[in-house]
């Protein structure tokens, strides 16, 4: 590049300040081990600001079963959340036995290679342990779950000026889970945070400060014993990423991502389309995918299932978990099927 050419860049290119990268990650596979989950757990010299487990299922019927936990380094700060659609068409909260779930403090140790919190003091029925090749989640009689991993878990790293930045760890797991006594087969992860002191993924630029617009996390397992795992997302400042384990087996992840979404006029998104590495995915909205809005701040959820655009197998399972932002950021997101002749 000639010294016109580099003038001609740095006037009509708006480069950030030194230090900042806006919202462009890092971003790939990883293998998991015990020290990333315990309390004191530093990676990049950033804190653990919270962990999460989000699981769904499907009975026979076709209901779906939604949970999540929200575990701190040393405490369950508030009952787990949990959705249905039993004798409704979206998936409803359920009050009366979140209540009955446990919030308190939590204690934290390391057999081998596995990671196992508790209750303090040993009462609560919540359990849970993680390791590199299995997981176990337990809610007393409504959950009852243990699944094998089922991928390579993703990571991705967004730093930013003044020595902070956020990085998050998923690792998903395929499992029969019992819900209130009923068999279902679906998929759970464990989501790890790591901001600096006093940040999380809301008061960070991610959430309240708007980088996020949509962010997913899926599996689907297929009639043919295949499956695939993703970790898709997009936002302002460039910040997005598609990491996923493909049919046969094959990881693909980059950070250049195109999204198309059809939005349903209440704000929920009918369908999401994904262009990277020649690839298109599409993820549909379940019939009564629709979920109940968690904090009332603009951000939705939904349950859904992805699958490669032209996909011909029957679908066995799935869990297609994604946030949607509805306070107007997501309006940048173009039209899908203005861009796609396959999900319409």
């Amino acid at each position: 590049m000639n010294a016109h050419a580099v003038e001609r860049d740095r006037t009509t290119v708006p480069y950030p300040i030194w230090g900042d990268f806006g919202g462009r990650c890092l971003a790939g596979g990883c293998e998991i081990s015990s020290e990333l989950f315990l309390p004191g757990a530093r990676p990049l010299g950033l804190e653990r600001a919270g962990s999460y487990l989000l699981g769904t299922w499907r009975t026979a019927d076709g209901t779906i079963h939604r949970f999540l936990r929200a575990l701190g380094a040393y405490n369950a700060p508030i009952a787990c959340s949990m959705f249905s659609t039993e004798g409704g068409d979206r998936l409803a909260r359920l009050p009366d036995k979140e209540a009955s779930t446990y919030s308190g403090g939590i204690v934290t140790t390391l057999d081998a290679d596995h990671v196992h919190f508790r209750p303090a003091g040993g009462g609560g029925a919540f359990r849970h342990s993680i390791g590199d090749a299995v997981a176990l989640w337990e809610e007393g009689d409504l959950l009852s779950v243990r699944g094998a991993r089922v991928a390579i878990p993703t990571q991705w790293f967004n730093p930013w000026r003044g020595g902070g930045g956020g990085y998050a760890v998923t690792a998903k797991y395929r499992g029969k889970a019992v819900i209130a006594g009923q068999p279902a087969d679906g998929f759970f992860a464990h989501e790890t945070h790591f901001f600096p002191p006093g940040q999380n993924f809301m008061a960070s630029p991610f959430g309240w400060g708007g980088r996020e617009i949509h962010w997913g996390h899926m599996a689907t397992a297929f009639d043919d014993g295949s499956f695939i795992d993703a970790s898709l997302a997009c936002g302002a400042d460039g910040w997005g990423f598609a990491m996923l384990t493909d049919e046969k087996g094959v990881f693909h992840s980059t950070t250049d991502v195109e999204v198309g979404a059809d939005v349903r006029p209440n704000g929920y998104p009918e369908r999401i389309v994904y262009r990277f590495l020649d690839q298109e995915w599409c993820w549909q909205i379940d019939p009564k995918g629709e979920r109940a809005d968690l904090q009332s701040n603009g951000m939705i959820g939904a349950e859904g299932t992805l699958t490669r655009v032209g996909e011909t197998r029957r679908v066995v399972a799935s869990m297609g978990t994604i946030d949607w932002w509805c306070d107007g950021r997501a309006a940048a997101i173009p039209r899908a099927t203005a861009n796609s002749r396959f999900c319409r």
